[in-house]
């Protein structure tokens, strides 16, 4: 059986339009997030809490921030395949990576370049 992908890109015009406007936006330097690819298997899971964003790997691993941060087993959080987020890095082509929290929507802006339609963990924790 083939592995799920998660995750599609967009121009972030396109993801203005789809997802509406952003409302709240943190940026991680993208040499974490390349860092955080290499200890994961195949995705990344990212959510907003309070204030300041969240990533997790494969099993729900704490990955970012290096503290740790209290995650309730129920709290759902956006997973996105590691080789969509690869594309992202590689087409937006900037140091920084935005964290961006829209009304129903969470998605990742790398230059021009945004990733949403992700799998929800919980249920779904790839």
């Amino acid at each position: 059986m083939a592995e799920e992908i998660f995750g599609k890109l967009f121009t972030k015009e396109e993801a203005d339009k789809e997802f509406g406007p952003v409302i709240i936006s943190k940026e991680v330097k993208t040499s974490v997030l390349n860092d955080l690819i290499s200890k994961s298997e195949s995705v990344l899971m990212f959510k907003i809490i309070d204030d300041s964003p969240v990533i997790l790997g494969n099993g729900r691993v704490s990955l970012f921030p290096d503290v740790t941060v209290k995650i309730s087993g129920s709290e759902v959080f956006h997973m996105f395949s590691i080789s969509v987020i690869k594309e992202l890095l590689a087409a937006g082509g900037n140091e920084v990576t935005y964290i961006e929290q829209r009304e129903k929507h969470l998605t990742v802006t790398n230059g021009v370049t945004t990733m949403e339609f992700s799998g929800d963990c919980p249920p779904n924790c790839g």
